[in-house]
């Protein structure tokens, strides 16, 4: 029987739905929501989150999914600042 990977994260607390990390989108770096956490379902379980582009207009939203290795956390003090409901754990 063979071992399944699960994700390490190597972030300081879970990343929720709601909230805006950083993404390497291309040569930028992006600010997105996550708008839903997939699950261990990535390439030797890896955790994948669905993300929203934070920066569009409301019409031309984008939507896709990355891995959680490459997702960056925005400090907290800084979501706050930027008007970011905080959500209660």
């Amino acid at each position: 029987m063979t071992k399944v990977k699960t994700s390490t994260s190597k972030h300081s607390h879970p990343i929720r739905v709601g909230e805006r990390v950083h993404v390497q989108v291309g040569p930028t770096k992006r600010t997105v929501e996550i708008v839903e956490d997939r699950g261990l379902i990535g390439v030797g379980g890896r955790r994948i989150y669905r993300v929203r582009l934070v920066d569009q207009a409301e019409d031309l939203q984008s939507t896709f999914e990355v891995p959680a290795a490459q997702v960056s956390v925005i400090p907290r003090v800084r979501q706050i600042a930027a008007g970011v409901k905080k959500y209660r754990s």
